[in-house]
């Protein structure tokens, strides 16, 4: 029985597809989760208030504070714990656990390395260069098209001039190197953009 969560229209659209993917043997599933979406949206009305205050004293901090911290201290006090623990839960059920942050995270990449994700998927604000040359060694290395400037609005031969250019720098990164986009892919995006971007990842990928 599939489970519905009444949230999350995208989340119960995921779920009801997941039966036709699985008999599809040319795609490989990856489960998303939102745990700070799941959990503020999801549970009892004292707990969002406590995480979303949580949100707030880090978000509210002085913005000189941040920038000479490169926000390492908010990342390690208000997301690393819980990424840690979701992992580990997760690793009950698999080891391959890859992780997605947006945004220009370069300066907290040191500190990702302690999730102990298998994997990261990064954006297209962050260079897939430094990213593997800081966490390479540790974990497969993902990204990174842009979703909206790139595969929505930009042309085939855009699409493919990114994609080939995402490879130049990720493909011999020690842990593996995945090709996907920064983020998730608006729904409006071209159906030839797509086609390119997987044309020319294929090809790419099997130089």
């Amino acid at each position: 029985m599939i489970p519905n969560f009444p949230f999350s229209k995208d989340l119960n659209v995921y779920l009801l597809r997941l039966p036709v993917l699985r008999r599809e043997d040319r795609i490989t599933l990856i489960g998303n989760i939102d745990p700070v979406t799941v959990f503020l949206q999801g549970s009892e009305e004292d707990m969002r208030h406590s995480v979303q205050e949580a949100y707030q004293e880090a978000y509210d901090a002085p913005a000189g504070f941040i920038l000479r911290s490169g926000c390492q201290v908010p990342y390690q006090t208000f997301a690393l714990p819980y990424e840690q623990e979701l992992i580990r839960h997760i690793n009950h059920y698999t080891s391959d656990v890859s992780l997605h942050i947006c945004g220009h995270i370069t300066k907290v990449l040191p500190l990702i390395g302690q999730t102990g994700a298998s994997a990261l998927s990064v954006d297209q604000n962050v260079d897939l260069e430094i990213a593997k040359q800081e966490l390479g060694d540790q974990m497969v290395i993902m990204g990174n098209v842009d979703p909206v400037a790139v595969l929505c609005q930009g042309s085939p031969d855009l699409v493919a001039e990114k994609v080939k250019a995402c490879y130049a720098k990720g493909k011999d990164s020690p842990k593996g190197f995945i090709l996907r986009s920064g983020c998730g892919v608006p729904y409006n995006t071209p159906i030839e953009n797509i086609k390119t971007y997987l044309q020319v990842a294929r090809e790419e990928g099997e130089k």
